[in-house]
Formats: C-alpha cells, structure tokens, sequence
C-alpha cells in the first residue's frame, strides 16, 4: 500500500512540478514544436477556401455586420500567421537550426498564444449570436494534445486566455446562471487541457530520457565509459568522409596499454581492469572535447584528433604525460601505468580506408613497443 501511494505521489509530482528541462531536450523538443506549427500552419492554409466560403457567401445574409466582420478578420489573421510561419520556418533553414532556442521559444509561445485567443474571440463572436462556445473548447484540447508544453509555459497561455475569455463572457450573457455554467464547463476543460497537456509532456520527457539511455547503453564500453568500438569505428568513418570532402585535418592515434597481461597473470583480472580503467581516465583528462577517444579491444584505444595542429597535439600528450605521473606517484600499486601509440595523418588526397588507418597506426605502435623499456609511455613516429 505505501510503496502503491509513493508511486502514486511520485507520479503527480512530475505532472505538477516545473523543472528546467536540459539544453539537449529543449532543443530538441523545439524541433518537434516548430514541425507540429508547420503542419498546423499548412492545414489552416488548405482548408481557407472553405472560410472564404463561410465568410462572404454562406453568411452573407447575417445581419449583425459585428459578427461578420469579426469572424471574417480571425479567419484572414489565422491565414496569415500562418503564410508568415510559413516563410519563416523556411528561411530559417531545416527546422529552424540556427536559430537561438530563445527566439524558437518566443516564437511558438507567440504561435500557441494566438491560436487558443483566436479560438477565444471564435466563441464569445458565436455567443453573441447563437449562444455557442464549442470553437473554444476544441481549440483548448486540440492545443493541449499538439503541444504539449511545461506546466508553467502551458498554464500561462491558458490562464491569460481564459481570463480574456471569462470576462469577454460576462459581457454578452445576461442570464446569470447561463453565465455561471459556461464559465464553471470552460475553466473545467482549461484543467482538463492542461492535465493532458502536461502529461503528455512528461511522457515525451521520459520517452526521450529512455532513448538517451539506450543510444548510450548501446555506444559506450561498459568498463570505461569511453566510447565503444563500433561507435568508435562510425565516427572515425565519418571524420574520415569528413576530411576528404572539406580537406580539414584528421590524425588517428593507436594506443595500448603496456603490461596487462603481467598484471592479470599476477594480480588477477580486477586489477587487470583497474590498471585499465586508471590509464584511461589519464588519457581522457589530457585530449579536448572535441577529441574522441574509443576502446577497440581489451587493452587497445584509439584517438581521433579532429582538425588539429602537430603542436596541439603535442600539447595533448604533454598533458597525457603529466597525468600518467601524477597518477603513477599517487597509486600505490606494484606496478604502474604506462602506454605505447603509433599514429597516423592524413593528408590531403589519399585513397585510404579506415581499416588501413587502423593498421597503420597499429603497426607504428608496435615498432615503438620493440623499444619500449623501462615500462615508460614511449611514442609512435
């Protein structure tokens, strides 16, 4: 029973809580918005005839001009919102990419916003003149099944709309119990649109984590947290294709670890892996962000260098090096971290695969290894 309410509570508090989402997800979740608002912003487009329609022929001959001219300018505004979103969403390029997440933001909060208020001033038109407030309605939960939006983000547009809505309301209806009713059935639907779209919000969330969780499950060495090996060997194609085609600089750098076997055989396989895990973890605190480093098998790790100078890197491995020592002088181990590279540059115009790279990088390494005394780091040509 307490373990059914905790699950219970827990599931509430995500509904109704407002934290800040990550850079990764906004951006992403901005994209899917901005493609909801195209779709949306095409349908109003297509099915305008049948408004021109509505408006100068099928309700010509309503007398009251007001509703008339009123219905009229919200069909022409939704139509040219949306010719506007149109021409914006393709100047901005492929879903907007350029442009900063607070502009995208602004602009489908700017969007949202007018359609739920167009929806508003649809139905308190209709009131006037048929007591009818269904174009509300259908615009809340239409809003609410696609957009779903962060509970501050979401209630603000339909609280500032509903009160427009409420007040617009007390203005037209005479009857006080006409008015209560709708205004009590309206702000019931506000909470019902808002639960929808907050909930759908929160499981798009979760849907997303869970994908993040399974890309990352799928691309990282478990030992390590470095990138795995078929990850590894992807973006290394792809810098690859990259280089070729824009001629920028790509260096591949192969690694393993000096001593393992030793290790295993005296210490057994746990220190194995800490001795692994230990030199990885130098290597990484020594290469950039923009850096890649991936594990291609038990004791081997390869570096790609994207679009980097011979003193960069130069400057990577003395930070490298510097780790390996401080680590070394900390450890307290009876043996210590030590490795052997080779590495390979490309240059501009050579027919080479990344297999070949690999090998080539590996064969560098391994003419160093021959020399390699001491059990010191000892560099490939």
């Amino acid at each position: 029973m307490y373990a059914t309410l905790k699950k219970l509570l827990h599931t509430l508090k995500g509904l109704i809580s407002d934290h800040p989402s990550s850079k990764e997800f906004n951006s992403y979740y901005y994209k899917v918005l901005l493609d909801r608002l195209k779709m949306v912003s095409q349908l109003l487009i297509l099915t305008y005839p049948f408004y021109f329609y509505l408006d100068f022929i099928a309700l010509n001959k309503v007398e009251d001009v007001l509703f008339r001219y009123t219905l009229t300018s919200i069909h022409i505004s939704g139509l040219v919102i949306s010719i506007l979103y149109l021409f914006l969403f393709r100047y901005w390029g492929i879903k907007g990419n350029w442009l900063p997440s607070k502009w995208k933001s602004c602009v489908i909060h700017f969007y949202i916003t007018s359609y739920v208020f167009m929806g508003a001033l649809a139905s308190i038109n209709s009131q006037r003149l048929t007591g009818n407030i269904d174009a509300y309605v259908i615009i809340l939960i239409s809003v609410a099944a696609l957009f779903p939006m962060r509970l501050s983000s979401l209630a603000m547009i339909f609280i500032v709309n509903h009160i427009f809505f409420i007040s617009s309301l007390s203005l037209t209806i005479k009857d006080e119990f006409s008015l209560l009713t709708k205004q009590v059935n309206t702000t019931a639907t506000m909470g019902i649109a808002l639960i929808i779209g907050v909930t759908f919000y929160v499981y798009k969330r979760k849907d997303y984590d869970n994908q993040l969780k399974l890309i990352q499950y799928a691309t990282t060495d478990e030992l390590t947290g470095v990138i795995n090996r078929r990850y590894g060997i992807e973006l290394l194609q792809t810098n690859l294709e990259k280089a070729k085609k824009e001629e920028c600089k790509l260096s591949v750098c192969f690694i393993d670890i000096n001593g393992l076997k030793k290790v295993n055989d005296r210490y057994g396989h746990y220190e194995g892996d800490y001795l692994i895990k230990k030199t990885c973890e130098s290597i990484q605190s020594g290469i950039d962000s923009k850096d890649i480093l991936f594990r291609l098998a038990g004791d081997e790790f390869v570096i790609i260098f994207i679009d980097k100078s011979l003193s960069e890197m130069e400057d990577n491995w003395n930070k490298i090096e510097h780790e390996i020592k401080r680590t070394n002088t900390t450890l307290h181990k009876p043996y210590t971290l030590s490795f052997s590279y080779g590495m390979f540059h490309y240059e501009k115009g050579m027919a080479i695969n990344v297999e070949e790279i690999l090998e080539i990088a590996d064969l560098q390494m391994y003419k160093q290894k021959r020399r390699n005394t001491n059990n010191r780091i000892v560099r490939g040509t």
